[in-house]
């Protein structure tokens, strides 16, 4: 498999989880907005950041590597969250995003606004 080829199989595939991902969100009754962010040159959490200042977003949702704990984060979601000034939901590698999703809706029903 070339390069350019691995390349469009990882981003089909990642493309086919944010579709799924944002299925399930509108199916909780929640809206919103998915990009997937390519990066050669910068580390992926500087991207992430750099894309979040131009959205209006109310929240970030980002996988871990499933493992527990403050300290197993994971280097991304750590510098993520030490930058932003917006939530930033961690969404367990191994629970999977449906369980994250309702957990929002059930959250954001008690909150104003």
């Amino acid at each position: 498999m070339g390069e350019n080829t691995a390349m469009e199989a990882l981003y089909n595939s990642a493309q086919k989880v944010m579709d799924q991902v944002r299925a399930t969100v509108h199916e909780a009754g929640l809206a919103a907005e998915a990009k997937l962010v390519e990066s050669v040159t910068r580390r992926i959490a500087s991207a992430i950041v750099e894309e979040v200042q131009d959205w209006p977003a109310d929240l970030i949702a980002i996988g871990t590597h499933g493992r527990r704990g403050f300290h197993h984060l994971g280097s991304v979601a750590e510098r993520v969250i030490r930058t932003v000034s917006m939530p930033v939901l961690l969404i367990h590698g191994r629970r999977g995003h449906s369980a994250a999703i309702a957990s929002v809706a059930t959250t954001r029903r008690w909150l104003p606004g």
